[in-house]
């Protein structure tokens, strides 16, 4: 089932959202994209998103930002080159398209947009992860409300279409049981008609004359 649900929380420093997708499949597929160092969110939100999910290709977010906001906007240059350089690299072997330079900024790492970094927030990661694991949970909720929304209309839908095949099916058993005779009916008049003066068919002919139709 496809869903989708987003859960935000924060204190006086920090704001921390998740955001949680999904999509059908089969089996379950989950991806969890946490800030690198929140190994044990990552861990904890993969066990709680397998517990209460079976199926679907589900995808967990969790952005984390200081409240006051990005107001010391960095570049790694160094890490900005080297994408430039592999993206080059990229094109003169494969013939692909210059890489842009809103694409190369957007890549991970080369911007950093927070103040002071995710510093201080990993340093108190263990502090946030109770608060952090119960927007999760708020988070995963949400899905599973939509998930369970978009089943109910597409059961609406399947029912709907078993109702009509079902009353087809009716049609057709119908018109099954009446078409020997039908049949019958039509080779008896269509012999009426072009062989009036040769002698009749005997009903045993006749018969085997409908079961070849």
């Amino acid at each position: 089932m496809t869903g989708f649900a987003r859960a935000a929380d924060s204190d006086a420093t920090w704001r921390w959202t998740w955001e949680a997708r999904s999509v059908n499949g089969r089996g379950l597929d989950l991806r969890v994209r946490v800030p690198s160092g929140l190994d044990r969110i990552e861990f904890a939100a993969r066990n709680a998103a397998g517990g209460r999910f079976q199926r679907g290709s589900l995808s967990l977010n969790l952005a984390v930002e200081p409240v006051s906001g990005p107001a010391d906007m960095r570049i790694d240059r160094d890490r900005l080159k080297a994408y430039a350089a592999l993206a080059a690299e990229l094109q003169a072997v494969h013939g692909l398209a210059p890489a842009r330079a809103d694409g190369l900024l957007a890549l991970r790492g080369v911007i950093d947009g927070s103040e002071r970094g995710l510093d201080s927030f990993l340093d108190a990661a263990a502090g946030y992860e109770p608060r952090v694991l119960a927007t999760l949970t708020q988070a995963l909720e949400g899905l599973g409300r939509a998930r369970a929304a978009e089943g109910d209309r597409l059961a609406a839908v399947l029912s709907t279409l078993l109702d009509a095949v079902e009353t087809l099916i009716g049609a057709a058993r119908g018109r099954a049981a009446s078409q020997p005779a039908t049949l019958r009916a039509r080779l008896e008049t269509q012999l009426a008609e072009i062989a009036a003066g040769v002698p009749s068919l005997s009903a045993e002919r006749l018969a085997q004359e409908v079961a070849l139709l």
